[in-house]
């Protein structure tokens, strides 16, 4: 087994100008949107990090740039995707697993109608119901039909078991409850706040607890609130088998991709040409970098999670590791 304690590529200098060719959107933006550099416009009500308020009154002119390093995660990703477009021949197959609004597939499909126009097919995993409602209003916001495409409502996993999986929280708290161990607590905290008999009604009628549990993680000022659903599953396997060849998979699964991508390993070094994948723990990284290090993979980046990064092009901060991965074979 491979140990890298030093990153692998992460040639920053290749990629000080990565979008010459992109012209930087200006122009005037739909009431209750904002708009980023590709044009790609996006409901104010999606971008939960920020007070947007202001920009939901009325249209608005907005003038954007080209993102740069110091952007961080958002700017490696953007990278991690002009590269697979631009390699692009004939037909192009994206996928988005751990989509939230599908914000990197449809940032995506505007890069290649922009560099490399061809036919496309985007592929996107959601699980929480309501951000999978965000997604389909994202792609016909942009003018996406969803027909042409596929989104699944489900979970992406090692297997095709149902799981546990909370819905409600903000970004980051939808784990799938995957551990015995958690799935315990779980169960104490229901028998704590004393609805357990509400609990089982709920899933036995419905396939979720009707009941909004809150649990104290003391990280938070408040408890977390979120209400659990039993699920169904896909695996990368799964997601990749109809395709010839996959060019693009995006991955931020929170933590599942510890078991997710080993088991999906073979169907990725026959079909798939490059992968972004967001890692949740250093332990984690340093496993998935190691597991497509020894599989053949190019690494093009890599960054630890929740770390600060100074180069003489900028420096950075990255909440998500970053395991961006090029395959050769394909």
């Amino acid at each position: 087994m491979s140990t890298h304690t030093q990153p692998l590529t992460n040639d920053l200098a290749s990629y000080q100008n990565p979008f010459p060719d992109i012209e930087p959107f200006c122009g005037t933006v739909r009431k209750g949107f904002i708009a980023n550099f590709l044009g790609t416009e996006t409901e104010t009500e999606f971008c939960i990090w920020n007070d947007l308020s202001h920009m939901e009154q009325a249209p608005h002119h907005m003038t954007t740039e080209r993102p740069v390093i110091a952007a961080g995660e958002g700017f490696f990703e953007w990278v991690s995707a002009v590269e697979a477009v631009r390699e692009a021949k004939d037909r192009f197959v994206m996928l988005e697993l751990g989509g939230g609004y599908g914000a990197r597939a449809v940032d995506t499909y505007r890069m290649l109608q922009l560099l490399n126009p061809m036919p496309c097919k985007l592929g996107l995993v959601e699980a929480d119901p309501g951000r999978f409602s965000w997604a389909l209003r994202h792609f016909a916001n942009n003018g996406i039909d969803t027909r042409d495409h596929w989104l699944i409502k489900t979970m992406v996993s090692d297997t095709n078991r149902p799981m546990l999986f909370p819905f409600g929280g903000i970004y980051g708290d939808n784990n799938a409850i995957a551990d015995p161990g958690d799935a315990q607590l779980l169960a104490d905290n229901i028998i704590q706040q004393g609805v357990e008999g509400d609990v089982l009604k709920g899933i036995m009628t419905n396939m979720r607890t009707g009941v909004v549990l809150r649990q104290d993680d003391g990280q938070t000022p408040e408890p977390r609130k979120y209400e659990i659903a039993i699920v169904s599953t896909v695996t990368i396997a799964d997601m990749v088998r109809p395709f010839e060849r996959v060019d693009y998979i995006d991955i931020d699964i929170q933590s599942a991709e510890l078991y997710a991508v080993p088991a999906a390993m073979d169907a990725l070094n026959r079909k798939v040409r490059r992968i972004h994948l967001a890692t949740h723990g250093d332990h984690i990284h340093e496993a998935l970098l190691n597991l497509f290090v020894d599989q053949g993979w190019e690494i093009t980046f890599n960054f630890q999670p929740n770390k600060s990064f100074e180069s003489e092009y900028g420096n950075f901060s990255v909440g998500d590791g970053i395991v961006s991965a090029r395959n050769p074979r394909v």
